[in-house]
């Protein structure tokens, strides 16, 4: 239990670290990417309102750190570095008042020519997009020249996807020095708990030997008072209540036993078909004794490895749990659909919550309707069928769909 605790935490805090890594990491590129936007749009914005040109540089008024703003009105809004006119590779294509292709210019830039400057304008035309990317080239259409503007962002879309790697590369790194920080420190949160847990269930095993001792004396003094005295109400009283701590004592200490991390076991490889049926058997004639019918949809042959002893205790569990609070039947199936083994168990009952029942898997837990009717039990018996399933790697959960029937569902790999 102790290392599924600390696996538990693990996984939990390794998946915090990845989602607020991750989301730092996409907001940041994605401000760089779309800052790239930005600027390449303001360049055709500036390039678009001046006839496909750059302004001179006699339009440009000194701002300081060698900074420039246009005076034209078309201008104001837009911030330029001086050396922006040289650095910066573009082609323009003027179109006529049908759309078509009137004059091209590729002066400012060495990779397009004519011909492949008015493939990339048709491509545009027939996406019906205003602005976008082809390939390495940012494009705007400016609606009051009637002119398609596309700049070359190949330098900065390759900074920033160097950029992007890089902050990859980094998130990774950061996650597995992350993850094995966890690892070590979470020994150190856990180890508590563990010693905590180590010694309640010492004092439950050390405690249910002690208990051993006293209950043989009063059932021998017991047997005593009715030799002496015959039987009476008070000593079959005093009979029936040692007879329910033995049992308790019994499962306290199976239930410590299960726990236990490196205790041997011994796996092999049974015929589960055959092993249900064993077990079930017995309870076939106490339920037609309390007209109660027993269903079953086991499939033949049935193969898995396991600790067949624990198994067995862990259908007969499941079976006594389901005779003892079961209306009118109980019905118990087998079932390998693909790797995996479902074995479930329902019964009818009433007074129940609809949905999920995993409360019924804690210690000493019974539900309103157990407390307040005449069956026996102590509310353990499905905690250590729990623990039977965990050990053997398995999923257990209990479920009422509409509050009359009680199922239980075990998954075996």
């Amino acid at each position: 239990m102790i290392k599924k605790l600390q696996r538990k935490m693990v996984i939990i805090m390794m998946i915090s670290v990845c989602l607020v890594l991750s989301a730092i990491m996409i907001a940041i590129n994605v401000v760089n990417y779309s800052r790239i936007a930005k600027d390449a749009d303001e360049i055709i914005n500036i390039i678009g309102s001046n006839s496909g040109r750059f302004p001179k540089p006699d339009m440009f008024k000194p701002m300081g750190n060698n900074e420039f703003r246009d005076r034209d009105k078309h201008l104001n809004d837009f911030n330029i570095n001086v050396e922006t006119p040289y650095e910066t590779r573009y082609f323009t294509v003027k179109l006529s008042d049908d759309n078509s292709v009137e004059y091209v210019d590729t002066g400012n830039v060495a990779a397009i020519d004519s011909s492949k400057a008015i493939e990339y304008a048709n491509t545009v035309l027939d996406s019906n997009k205003t602005k976008g990317y082809i390939k390495q080239y940012r494009y705007n259409y400016i609606e009051e020249t009637n002119m398609l503007v596309f700049v070359d962002c190949n330098k900065q879309l390759g900074t920033a996807t160097s950029f992007l790697k890089a902050s990859i590369i980094i998130s990774l790194l950061g996650i597995l020095a992350v993850f094995g920080l966890v690892i070590i420190f979470s020994n150190r949160v856990v180890e508590p708990v563990k010693l905590a847990y180590d010694k309640q269930r010492r004092f439950i095993t050390d405690s249910s030997h002690e208990i051993k001792t006293p209950l043989a004396v009063i059932s021998a003094n017991t047997e005593v008072i009715e030799m002496l005295n015959g039987e009476s109400e008070w000593t079959r009283s005093i009979r029936k209540q040692v007879d329910r701590l033995a049992e308790l004592n019994s499962s306290l200490t199976e239930l410590a036993r299960l726990e236990e991390v490196n205790k041997k076991v011994n796996m092999e490889q049974v015929n589960l078909s055959q092993l249900l049926i064993e077990v079930v058997k017995p309870f076939n004639a106490m339920l037609e004794q309390n007209e109660k019918e027993l269903l079953m949809d086991i499939d033949e042959n049935v193969q898995y490895v396991c600790e067949k002893s624990e198994i067995k205790q862990l259908i007969g569990i499941y079976m006594d749990n389901a005779s003892k609070y079961s209306k009118t039947f109980v019905k118990i199936s087998l079932k390998k659909p693909n790797s995996k083994i479902k074995l479930i168990v329902e019964n009818d009952t009433a007074g129940i919550e609809k949905g999920k029942q995993e409360k019924v898997f804690e210690r000493f837990y019974r539900m309103d309707e157990a407390r307040n009717n005449e069956v026996q039990g102590f509310g353990i018996g499905l905690s250590i069928a729990k623990s039977i399933v965990d050990k053997h790697n398995g999923k257990v959960n209990a479920v009422s769909d509409d509050g009359n029937i009680f199922r239980i569902t075990t998954t075996l790999n």
